[in-house]
């Protein structure tokens, strides 16, 4: 014979509910009896037993907080949609459906997208109970490059759950993009050429229409239809060397690439150190108004020292030669009878193609008698 299962339901002063009478089996089974076999299936396993309580009953037990249209979702499928990679400027699509797992009817009173690039479009907004409508999204990937997500929401009408976010995501491949993606010649002697050959990833059916240098140093010219050349020039300055170069193309979504070009021009007619400074000088005397600087000759071709000017009379350098061509000693002279701050440029004139002049400041502080 089995035994009938009651349970009564009361009240404290503080509003918590509290269960009275016999508890064999334990509430919790019972109401994971109903949820584990479904609810009307379950409610009929549990009347089985005898037990005298509503269904209702033992879910606002359970769940006193949880509305009956709470019991079912509403939910997105899928998420996130993964569009994998794509190229610069074209158009993602993808469909998302907003699936009503609740027993009344929900509608669609807007949808929000992170960006105007999205676009989200809803044929119907009514999602009748146990329905889906589907949401269809555009990506449009123009102007953007490398990882992206973006987030699409849904606003409903329904309490328990008001809002619906799902997103894309993906990588963004520039539609036009060059090999290297900047060209950097490193440290070049002055004088010296060096050239770069720069792939075009191009669209099917794009080809390089031409291509043009910013500087007249740097030489830029079409190789193949996908293909340019650069040669950096012996007349580049030395110094920091950058320019830009306009790949022009037939595509009309990408009609010009812009890439940069850099290098270091060294000189190879060097001056260690590069200034000539005497400091303080309180006592002049024959060794201290003197200073040698050595001329050090990087490049190839042989060089000659042609002379040196001083824009201060008082201010003079002389050369002696260590190594014929290749290496030269400065000897700068202060006069004895300068005083007070001396500011003085040296200028180096020789054969060489490219720095035909060489420029080396000069400092000095002589003190003042009895200073």
């Amino acid at each position: 014979m089995s035994k009938v299962w009651r349970v009564g339901i009361s009240r404290t002063r503080k509003g918590v509910r509290r269960i009275t009478g016999p508890m064999e089996p334990p509430l919790h089974v019972i109401v994971s009896a109903l949820f584990s076999a479904g609810f009307s299936a379950g409610f009929s396993a549990v009347l089985s037993t005898g037990l005298s309580i509503g269904l209702a009953t033992v879910i606002s037990l359970a769940f006193p907080n949880v509305t009956a249209h709470a019991q079912t979702s509403l939910l997105v499928a899928p998420a996130t949609y993964s569009f994998g990679s794509v190229r610069e400027g074209d158009l993602v699509k993808a469909s998302f459906a907003v699936r009503n797992m609740t027993s009344e009817p929900v509608t669609i009173l807007g949808v929000q997208s992170s960006c105007a690039c999205v676009v989200a479009v809803t044929p119907n907004l009514k999602i009748p109970a146990g329905g889906e409508q589907v949401v269809g999204v555009e990506f449009n990937t123009k102007g953007f490059a490398g990882k992206k997500v973006k987030s699409v929401r849904v606003f409903l009408d329904a309490p328990s759950k008001p809002t619906l976010v799902f997103s894309l995501s993906g990588t963004v491949e520039p539609r036009i993009s060059a090999e290297p993606s900047r060209v950097f010649f490193g440290s070049v002697l002055v004088g010296q050429e060096k050239s770069q050959r720069v792939v075009v990833n191009l669209p099917k059916g794009a080809r390089i229409t031409g291509v043009r240098s910013r500087r007249t140093e740097l030489l830029a010219a079409l190789e193949t239809d996908n293909a340019i050349q650069l040669n950096l020039l012996p007349s580049a300055p030395v110094g920091r060397f950058q320019t830009q170069v306009a790949i022009k193309t037939s595509d009309p979504s990408v009609p010009t690439v812009t890439l940069f070009v850099f290098a270091d021009i060294e000189p190879e007619v060097l001056i260690t150190p590069d200034n000539a400074s005497f400091g303080l000088l309180r006592e002049v005397t024959e060794s201290s108004r003197k200073m040698v600087l050595r001329i050090q000759n990087r490049g190839r071709a042989p060089l000659s020292i042609i002379g040196v000017e001083s824009d201060k009379s008082e201010v003079s350098g002389t050369i002696q030669v260590v190594e014929p061509g290749r290496a030269f000693n400065l000897v700068v002279e202060v006069d004895r009878s300068l005083r007070g701050t001396i500011r003085a440029v040296l200028k180096i004139r020789t054969d060489h193609p490219v720095q035909k002049e060489v420029s080396l400041p000069v400092y000095a502080i002589i003190a003042k008698k009895g200073e």
